[in-house]
């Protein structure tokens, strides 16, 4: 069994301002995202963008939130819409029901009480999403950046639209901008925006017909969206995302054991090593990092790491070096404690 399978994404979610417990929403991701993925219940502005006794989801929306009373920067949204088209937030959301519902870690999947399906699953910066109409009329999707002088233009050439959504609740520099593109494998037969931030794109597909929606972001510009979209998500199916995301999900590295043991089997007293990882600052931030592991054998005839952090950009300041992290033994009738 998959450790993955598990994980249920909605424990948690049965939270409110007034009943300020748990806090979660069903995030889709990968391990260390920059962007995470989850439905949205609750009106834009909401910390609590999801709700577990909610009966509407108002869109898919990529978030960087780390709690509601932080609230959300960088973010914008994607909702299916079926029938009469309808922008505002706080009118076009879908009924639902957890029974027609799927969360997990690695894949997202609703069918909403009119028929209209959703999946998506997530990539570090896009993700990838499948939907169906019940009927061929009414078929749209509408995209929310979220006001704050936001915008989002339909490229017709490159069937997909452009965004930048500027939302944030403080601690960002003027200049602050999330750049998304999201593409439609399906043409485009109408498309329009309004004076919110909100675009939508009309479709004419026949009923139950498969449409896959690609979209990724960056926060330095639309070129570097571009690139993170060739990277993660061109040309890939819901199917090939999701069973990545739980691949980087069943990563589970016990690193203290395979240090003791590697260590142990050493007879130098002195031996260096690195270990990249990825290290999480400011919400949701991404600072790659290498470990410098130094061992060396103590006084008292123990093995002992020494861990230097160091970023692309050079060794991080002294005081995050973290000296004696543990003691290994040189050899099995030998102990020692930290």
């Amino acid at each position: 069994m998959s450790l993955v399978s598990l994980v249920n994404p909605l424990m948690g979610t049965e939270s409110t301002f007034e009943f300020s417990h748990g806090n979660t929403y069903p995030a889709v991701a990968v391990p260390w995202g920059m962007n995470f993925w989850s439905p949205q219940t609750g009106e834009n502005g909401s910390g609590w963008m999801y709700t577990y006794k909610d009966s509407l989801i108002r869109g898919f929306r990529q978030t960087h939130q780390p709690s509601p009373w932080i609230n959300d920067y960088g973010t914008f949204s994607i909702m299916p819409v079926w029938g009469e088209l309808t922008m505002d937030n706080q009118k076009r959301g879908m009924r639902f029901s957890h029974e027609n519902e799927k969360a997990a870690p690695d894949c997202y999947q609703v069918k909403f009480d009119n028929g209209v399906s959703t999946a998506l699953s997530a990539t570090s910066r896009g993700a990838v999403f499948e939907i169906t109409y019940p009927s061929e009329e009414g078929q749209y999707i509408v995209v929310d950046a979220y006001q704050h002088g936001g915008s989002v233009v339909w490229n017709k050439e490159e069937n997909c639209i452009y965004g930048i959504t500027h939302y944030n609740n403080g601690g960002v520099p003027e200049n602050f901008a999330n750049y998304f593109i999201i593409e439609f494998d399906k043409p485009v037969v109408e498309s329009g925006t309004d004076e919110n931030s909100c675009a939508y794109v009309k479709f004419q597909l026949e009923a139950g017909e498969k449409m896959t929606v690609r979209t990724a972001s960056s926060f330095i510009s639309h070129d570097q969206a571009r690139l993170n979209f060739n990277r993660e998500v061109a040309g890939r199916s819901l199917a090939e995302v999701s069973a990545e995301a739980k691949k980087y999900g069943m990563i589970n590295w016990d690193v203290s054991r395979w240090k003791a043991g590697h260590m142990s089997s050493r007879k130098h007293s002195i031996h260096a090593y690195t270990v990249p990882f990825y290290f999480r600052v400011s919400s949701m931030n991404l600072i790659r990092i290498t470990s410098l592991f130094i061992t060396v054998l103590t006084m008292d005839n123990c093995m002992a790491d020494i861990c230097i952090l160091i970023t692309d950009s050079g060794i991080l300041s002294v005081r995050y070096i973290h000296c004696l992290l543990w003691h290994i033994p040189r050899s099995a009738d030998e102990s020692c404690s930290p």
